[in-house]
């Protein structure tokens, strides 16, 4: 074969192939470019005081990634103190919360509450906060501990006033001292 006359074969060929390609790439829609991945702002050691509702709440992360209106928590440790009077204490390795603190989510999370008699741990795999209920959603299921009794359930939900329910083949043991 004579090169002279497959070098301008040969070239049409890859700039149509590369044509092709640009044309590909500048069609994409944002949503199929991949998302990005940086976040706005990243903290590190934080600690954010609001009152929401008439209750106090603490939140301390050890670092927080900041993307449009929710951050990515790592390593938190939350204080509420309700108007009722309840202190409630919650640990989580990871969680996400929006700025106008309507939803917050927390994984792993484990916590216990103060002024309830008898005193209880509690702990479950995923926590929605539900605003309007002002009470803690357990999807994943929840496990209650207190010195002379262990609860779980399948679901559960928290309510800031104490009232805890189980679902979904709860089970519950107490042990007489």
């Amino acid at each position: 074969m004579n090169w002279k006359k497959a070098l301008p074969l040969i070239l049409i060929v890859l700039v149509a192939l590369w044509v092709v390609m640009l044309y590909r790439d500048l069609k994409l829609v944002p949503s199929e470019r991949g998302k990005e991945e940086t976040p706005d702002v990243t903290l590190e050691n934080i600690e954010v005081q609001r009152e929401i509702s008439g209750d106090f709440w603490t939140l301390q992360a050890e670092r927080a990634e900041r993307f449009g209106n929710k951050t990515n928590l790592e390593v938190i440790k939350v204080k509420s103190a309700t108007k009722e009077g309840p202190l409630w204490f919650m640990d989580a390795p990871r969680g996400t919360v929006t700025d106008d603190g309507n939803l917050a989510e927390l994984w792993e999370v484990k916590g216990h509450a103060e002024k309830f008699t008898p005193a209880f741990k509690w702990s479950g795999r995923h926590a929605l906060w539900d605003q309007k209920g002002k009470r803690w959603l357990f999807p994943e299921g929840l496990t209650i501990q207190g010195e002379d009794f262990l609860a779980k359930g399948a679901r559960g939900v928290v309510d800031m006033s104490g009232k805890i329910t189980l679902e979904d083949g709860a089970y519950a043991r107490w042990e007489t001292q």
